[in-house]
């Protein structure tokens, strides 16, 4: 499954039996649970989901599918762009970028991710907090 993240909505593929299914959700924890059910209707009981390092906006979603049982890959963005110029892709849109990712995965098998421990999560909220102290300082 290939996931391409923005701030409000994940465009979803899901790749399954020679099928595309896509689907639009909220990137927020009722879209994460639409996404899962979605999954599960789709025949698929666990998937392997892929998304691009874009951020913070994708990690609750990577989060999120990686309590929920399923194997997840968050993939440098440089990597996916690689494999795009490779297939000689040259629409980007929302939808097409979430194919090109689910594609992605299904051919590359990246590397599962697996949440930073808490005390990682606690430091990058600090320096995120400081850098934003530090802007509406100036």
């Amino acid at each position: 499954m290939g996931i391409n993240v923005s701030k409000y909505n994940l465009d979803v593929v899901l790749l399954h039996e020679g099928q595309r299914y896509y689907r639009v959700v909220g990137n927020n924890e009722m879209g994460f649970q639409q996404l899962c059910t979605w999954i599960t209707a789709n025949g698929c009981q666990q998937a392997h989901i892929c998304m691009k390092a874009t951020g913070q906006c994708g990690y609750a979603a990577a989060e999120f599918f990686y309590r929920s049982g399923h194997d997840v890959s968050v993939v440098n963005p440089a990597r996916i762009k690689a494999y795009s110029a490779s297939r000689l892709k040259r629409n980007k849109t929302y939808k097409v970028d979430a194919v090109l990712i689910a594609e992605f995965c299904q051919r590359e098998k990246p590397t599962f991710w697996s949440p930073p421990r808490a005390v990682f999560s606690a430091l990058k909220a600090l320096v995120h907090h400081l850098n934003d102290l530090k802007t509406i300082k100036r």
